[in-house]
């Protein structure tokens, strides 16, 4: 009788953290512009076949871990303040930035953020016209003028790098609107990420034949799941195992199974 109560007692213990846990629908958000391949589409609406490669792992990771996640999009400075609000339980494709600690929590291992749980790295790279003649040598736009007008997309964080350049950012909410400047000449150059600046051209290469990518890239960050202060403080070892596998697909061959779908489309 004592072993068989004991195991019932144990049981019970078991049947309150796990499953009950395993219950509890947690609500992720992300950036309502696209962002090749790693978010598809504009607006509040997620596509159902090619979401993004970043939502495909997010929703992988969750389903090896018996999570149920609710998805939502918002623009990227509203999913920051949401987080900090604990009114979603995570936000993921944020680069590191210190300032950002204040919303929620990263992935971290002795004071620094642990790029071996990112969800992926992406570049910047400027794009400007043909005739343009524009060079990227030292950190610095040749040739250079504090005037000129540099394109990219609202709440990335290159527009913090831009302003450092000495130049004059334009925020706007797409590629194609990004592009769509450059072409009217209402800007000199756009600082888009790399994937997704390659991708316009090749998909639509009758309308933005006259824009080409300008080398070396501006930077390469990685990019991260990053959690509420509330979730990691009542679930430690659930956000460490999130963080974990997140990091277990990146590195793993899937990712590219995963991608292939998306690249598919550049062919």
């Amino acid at each position: 009788m004592k072993i068989l109560s004991l195991f019932i007692f144990w049981l019970h213990l078991l049947l309150l953290s796990v499953p009950a846990l395993a219950k509890e629908t947690l609500t992720f958000a992300y950036q309502d512009s696209e962002n090749f391949p790693y978010q598809l589409g504009n607006g509040q609406t997620i596509p159902t076949l090619l979401p993004g490669l970043a939502v495909d792992i997010v929703k992988l990771a969750a389903k090896r871990l018996n999570l149920t996640v609710k998805l939502v999009r918002m623009p990227w400075k509203r999913a920051l303040v949401s987080l900090g609000a604990n009114q979603v339980d995570g936000v993921f494709n944020a680069s590191f930035k210190r300032v950002r600690e204040r919303y929620g929590v990263y992935p971290m291992i002795e004071g620094h953020v642990d790029a071996s749980k990112k969800s992926y790295a992406n570049s910047y790279s400027f794009y400007g016209l043909k005739s343009s003649k524009l060079s990227f040598e030292n950190k610095q736009l040749l040739p250079h003028s504090p005037k000129m007008k540099v394109v990219t997309i609202r709440g990335f964080s290159i527009a913090e790098d831009l302003k450092n350049m000495n130049v004059r950012v334009v925020e706007v909410s797409t590629v194609a609107e990004a592009f769509h400047l450059l072409k009217l000449g209402r800007v000199k150059v756009a600082a888009i990420f790399s994937l997704s600046g390659d991708f316009y051209l090749k998909k639509d290469q009758n309308i933005y034949r006259d824009i080409v990518k300008i080398e070396p890239p501006i930077k390469t960050k990685n990019y991260y799941l990053m959690l509420s202060k509330q979730f990691v403080r009542n679930h430690p070892k659930l956000a460490t195992r999130i963080w974990q596998e997140i990091g277990k697909i990146r590195a793993s061959g899937e990712i590219n199974t995963l991608s292939e779908k998306y690249f598919s489309e550049l062919k």
